[in-house]
């Protein structure tokens, strides 16, 4: 989140991927922050891709959507 509100959104994607390898105890949120840097890329397809893996609980699944939408109208 600190790469990512800094605008270094290539680095947000590497430190996202990186903890994403290593093994994520909450996936909805790491799909979120994936998106996210990839939102800052300005890669809405990949972006919507990770929106898109939101699931478990209705909250994940209804913001995941939201921000696929988005992605999908870049």
């Amino acid at each position: 989140e600190a790469y990512w509100g800094m605008g270094r959104y290539q680095d947000a994607l590497n430190a996202v991927q990186s903890g994403i390898a290593k093994g994520v105890t909450d996936k909805n949120t790491a799909e979120m922050a994936l998106g996210f840097a990839y939102v800052g890329l300005k890669n809405y397809a990949q972006a919507a891709k990770a929106f898109g893996t939101a699931d478990g609980n209705d909250t994940a699944q209804v913001i995941g959507r939201l921000w696929s939408v988005y992605a999908r109208s870049h």
